[in-house]
């Protein structure tokens, strides 16, 4: 594997990724530059057939996996601070035209808690919408929540 976790391989010493060319084989096509290969599982180790799907940038970016270091469990969904030190949950989406929806939701008007409740909501609701647009996001991000160790989301910020 190489270091962004794809199979790949050499051939009179140039280097290809295994999942393109597999793709490529299997559908009889050579893929332009833009033509990206999503992994439908998010598993970039897994390139069986029926895993991989002809995609482009905007699609494939609505495939990504949670990001390891993701406080909140849930993709789209984080927290962040302003220049005061007054922290706010953040539900962020990717439009239609490619370009990021983000909606903010203040623990001091709120409370933590509730903060990252109405961020978490207003992100299904804003993926749900995009869904029915035709948006191609991953069953993965129709997900909303996920658990942390066992538990739903718990504050992971330092007081």
């Amino acid at each position: 594997k190489n270091v962004r976790g794809y199979w790949e391989f050499k051939h009179k010493k140039k280097s290809y990724i295994s999942h393109r060319v597999i793709y490529m084989i299997s559908n009889n096509i050579v893929l332009s530059y833009d033509q990206q290969i999503d992994h439908l599982d998010g598993d970039r180790g897994n390139n069986k057939i029926s895993n991989l799907i002809l995609s482009n940038s905007v699609l494939n970016s609505r495939n990504k996996k949670l990001r390891d270091n993701s406080k909140t469990g849930v993709s789209g969904v984080s927290m962040h601070t302003n220049g005061s030190g007054n922290f706010y949950a953040r539900a962020t989406w990717q439009e239609l035209d490619g370009t990021e929806g983000c909606k903010t939701f203040s623990f001091l008007k709120y409370g933590e808690e509730t903060a990252m409740s109405l961020a978490k909501e207003y992100r299904s609701k804003m993926m749900l919408r995009l869904q029915e647009e035709g948006a191609g996001y991953s069953e993965r991000h129709l997900q909303h929540r996920k658990t942390i160790k066992g538990e739903n989301y718990e504050s992971k910020r330092t007081h």
